[in-house]
């Protein structure tokens, strides 16, 4: 395998949508049929809405995108850096059955 060969293979078997995100602030926009999710940090929004679709077989309307940066946590020892994380909000026309109803 080539060196392009191996990076195409990479990005393939690369999870693009991590995990639900259940907040109170989601489960909030549930209601607007908006769910978040934990994405991969090098993902875009084309790559985050072909596995949206991929998985849930529903339509994407729209993605907004929210890039954290690391966060110190306090330790015995000094203080660590938190893995920087992405978020995905994701307007879309079906509902998803993961996520509480709030009323």
């Amino acid at each position: 395998m080539s060196n392009t060969e191996e990076l195409q293979y990479a990005k393939k078997e690369r999870r693009i949508i991590l995990a639900p995100i259940i907040t109170e602030k989601s489960a909030k926009l549930v209601a607007n049929k908006c769910y978040t999710f934990q994405v991969d940090s090098l993902s875009n929004k084309d790559q985050i809405s072909q596995e949206f679709t991929r998985i849930f077989k529903g339509k994407v309307l729209r993605i907004n995108t929210v890039a954290e940066r690391y966060k110190l946590r306090k330790t015995k020892r000094g203080s660590r850096r938190k893995h920087p994380t992405k978020k995905a909000y994701i307007f879309t026309d079906i509902e998803l059955d993961i996520f509480p109803k709030v009323e």
